[in-house]
């Protein structure tokens, strides 16, 4: 499968509806950080290697606890615990590197501008547009479309 085809989904198409399963948004993420680092000719193998945890770590939770009979909201183990705690840093780190990854690039994009700290507000609002992807998927994927473009 071509990860990129994921960046090619059109927003008002009903297959975007596809990048609202956690294994599915986690290869969205990895398609997007690897087309951005490509295009600035940078390594891309912290971020793959982090966001294919992350995709690793979605199958586990998504297949193979409820094929197991695990039900980790009703079982509160100290390793369902250590779980979640790595499974929410892998999330985070992932997330945190990918919003680097796309701001910057943005501003490559456009070397006219100074960008001073009140800019920071891009970085937040990247990071949450990725965090809360079941809402700002729709609104987000016309930038990632633009992303693919050679």
């Amino acid at each position: 499968m071509n990860i990129y085809r994921l960046l090619d989904i059109k927003p008002d198409s009903l297959r975007l509806w596809i990048l609202l399963l956690p294994p599915i948004y986690s290869l969205w993420l990895l398609a997007i950080g690897k087309k951005l680092l490509g295009k600035q000719r940078k390594s891309d193998k912290l971020f793959s290697t982090i966001i294919l945890l992350f995709f690793v770590l979605n199958i586990i939770i998504i297949i193979a606890l409820p094929i197991a009979g695990v039900n980790v909201y009703k079982d509160h183990r100290p390793e369902f615990v250590l779980f979640g705690l790595i499974y929410f840093s892998v999330f985070f780190i992932s997330l945190l590197l990918l919003t680097d990854i796309t701001v910057r690039f943005e501003r490559s994009q456009n070397i006219d501008r100074y960008y001073s700290i009140v800019d920071f507000r891009d970085y937040l609002w990247r990071f949450f547009a990725l965090f809360y992807w079941p809402i700002f998927i729709w609104s987000y994927q016309k930038t990632v479309n633009n992303y693919n473009k050679d």
